[in-house]
């Protein structure tokens, strides 16, 4: 009945999959995030990354002003050669002491034979006795003094490594590889180390090789969702 034509594609039918896309809202979020924060309170003397900087383990973020530690390291330091010293004297003490408890042991000895035999009356006997009673007492205190010099030299040693450890804080490096996502902090600020208290939170890196996708999907969607579905 006219000279329009409509143009239609004709196909045989045949099963075949369909498509369906779902929309949602949600979030994209890193799984490894870590915040660095300080052993120690110090002000912050250089930042050496910035925000959204990628950085590597092990990488340089922050130096802290380290003349306070330098001084605990020297102080420790010069306790620790005065201990020693007081260590030598105290074993000189000692050596001297054990050679006089030596030989006052076997003079004590002979003037005892003597008295058996006779030779000396108890008198003389009780003061050989007397004076080998001090002797040794005073051996006896030089022991524990070398010993408590020996633990003052210990107790010395560990404040040197904690003094060094407290210095070799002031660098604070990258416990991982990421990115800056937060950089909470500036030069000069005074911040608080996690050695006495919830420490400041200097920065933020975050590593993006894993992600997290949480969506939020209608009810009436779910039905339409299996799993493995991209």
């Amino acid at each position: 009945g006219g000279d329009k034509n409509i143009e239609v594609l004709a196909e045989e039918t045949s099963r075949r999959d369909i498509t369906e896309k779902v929309s949602v809202s949600g979030s994209v979020e890193a799984l490894d995030s870590r915040i660095v924060s300080a052993e120690n309170s110090a002000r912050i003397a250089d930042i050496h990354v910035e925000l959204g900087q990628e950085v590597d383990s092990g990488d340089l973020l922050i130096s802290l002003d380290a003349d306070f530690f330098d001084n605990n390291l020297e102080l420790a330091e010069i306790d620790l050669n005065r201990a020693k010293a007081d260590l030598a004297r105290a074993l000189g003490l000692e050596s001297q002491a054990k050679s006089a408890w030596t030989l006052s042991k076997k003079q004590y000895a002979t003037q005892l034979e003597a008295f058996q035999q006779q030779l000396i009356s108890q008198s003389e006997l009780d003061v050989f006795e007397s004076n080998h009673i001090r002797i040794e007492g005073e051996y006896e205190s030089s022991r524990h003094t070398a010993d408590a010099a020996r633990f003052v030299v210990k107790a010395s040693e560990i404040s040197i490594k904690s003094a060094q450890r407290s210095l070799q804080q002031t660098s604070i490096y990258a416990p991982t590889s990421g990115v800056i996502t937060e950089l909470n902090v500036s030069v000069g600020e005074t911040i608080v180390g996690t050695a006495t208290m919830l420490g400041s939170n200097l920065l933020t890196i975050t590593n993006f090789d894993t992600l997290l996708f949480r969506a939020d999907i209608s009810e009436s969607d779910i039905p339409r969702i299996a799993l493995n579905d991209s």
